[in-house]
């Protein structure tokens, strides 16, 4: 792997937030019990990117608190280092999506960020409502 891809695989990361559950139930990333109880207990998990995978990072009781959370954990990952980009991305959640940045942009001083749609392969997948955070920091 060239050094340019990985200095930007280490630098960066993606942060997630579905609307419902039924979704990664739908596509064999959850079981139907934990959809089931997740959906009647209002759980909105905060999920991430890790090699590749989708890995749970903590599970939150409303979408909002989770938005707020995703900020939080970005913060943490991006430990200090300059300059920070972000980017928030959603499937059909754009006000959402906007929200996020504008309270992102506030904490985390980035010199470059952008929101966009989801692609449709990858809303499928994770269903309508979703809003994701992506940050990369560090890399000049």
């Amino acid at each position: 792997m060239p050094k340019v891809a990985e200095t930007t695989r280490d630098n960066s990361g993606v942060l997630f937030v579905v609307e419902t559950l039924e979704y990664l139930h739908r596509g064999g990333r959850i079981g139907g019990a934990q959809a089931l109880f997740g959906t009647i207990l209002n759980i909105k998990p905060v999920l991430e990117m890790r090699d590749g995978r989708i890995e749970s990072v903590e599970k939150i009781r409303t979408k909002s608190k989770a938005l707020d959370r995703m900020i939080e954990l970005a913060g943490e990952r991006i430990a200090g280092r300059k300059p920070v980009r972000l980017a928030t991305v959603h499937a059909n959640a754009e006000s959402e999506a906007l929200s996020l940045m504008e309270a992102a942009r506030a904490q985390l001083n980035p010199i470059e960020s952008y929101c966009c749609p989801l692609s449709p392969v990858v809303g499928n997948h994770a269903g309508p409502g979703t809003v994701a955070l992506t940050y990369m920091a560090g890399i000049a």
